[in-house]
């Protein structure tokens, strides 16, 4: 058992350390962006002019954004894809997309780790996690095999909005101090309702400098509810002279 857990240990390093970088320049020039990459890989996005990234549920201009990752002149934005799928994206600015076709699909291959595994660490090389689409009665897990993490639910997006819900195994102190937890571990959460998910690291720093946000948007399918059985109209009584 201990080799078999050296090997994917092994193995999981071998991809981060071998991670290819894919620089894309986000326009509106009529050609929609269709990228096929590795599990782990980052796929840079930049724009000189006003522009827009928003990872969206579904391919197509409009559709409903899971997180946006940028809005505005001349921005970077780094994304690694930690979990095997199609990710979209779509700049959805004036006729960005209607027009100019400023659509991205990517896909990702099979990962190191199992699926729905995410590798959970600080990220050197400034890029943030994709969001992860799953579905009802799906279980994601966080593991991580070097550093000390943990996993906070906040309420948004961002590295300073109120924790819902501490999954880590931290200590904090009386005086504000954090003990992180031990450099290994994992986490794992069952989802049985619909809805957006935003996840941080809570070891200072770990969020705001390592890039350790991520979200995860829930589906749950849509099941027909049973047709009501109605009622017999009231009978009309007839008197007869």
């Amino acid at each position: 058992m201990r080799a078999s857990i050296a090997i994917v240990l092994a193995l999981a390093a071998f991809v981060a350390t071998n991670a290819a970088q894919y620089n894309v320049t986000w326009a509106d020039d009529g050609n929609p962006l269709d990228l096929s990459v590795n599990c782990s890989d980052v796929v840079q996005f930049s724009w000189g002019p006003r522009h827009e990234l928003e990872q969206s549920r579904g391919y197509g201009c409009g559709r409903p954004t899971i997180r946006n990752f940028g809005e505005g002149v001349g921005i970077v934005a780094p994304l690694v894809f930690a979990n095997p799928g199609t990710y979209t994206f779509a700049c959805n600015i004036n006729d960005h997309c209607t027009s100019g076709k400023q659509l991205a699909k990517v896909h990702v291959g099979a990962c190191a780790t199992p699926k729905n595994t995410i590798t959970w660490g600080y990220r050197r090389d400034n890029a943030s996690y994709a969001a992860i689409e799953l579905t009802c009665g799906e279980t994601l897990t966080f593991t991580w095999a070097s550093g000390r993490h943990d996993v906070a639910e906040v309420e948004k997006a961002d590295c300073v909005s109120p924790t819902i819900a501490y999954f880590g195994n931290g200590t904090r102190f009386e005086n504000g101090t954090y003990m992180p937890p031990a450099a290994t571990g994992s986490v794992s959460i069952t989802y049985n309702k619909a809805g957006k998910h935003h996840y941080k690291c809570d070891v200072p720093n770990h969020c705001s400098v390592g890039r350790m946000l991520l979200t995860v948007d829930v589906t749950c399918p849509h099941t027909a509810s049973p047709p009501r059985r109605r009622s017999p109209p009231p009978r009309k009584w007839v008197q007869w002279p």
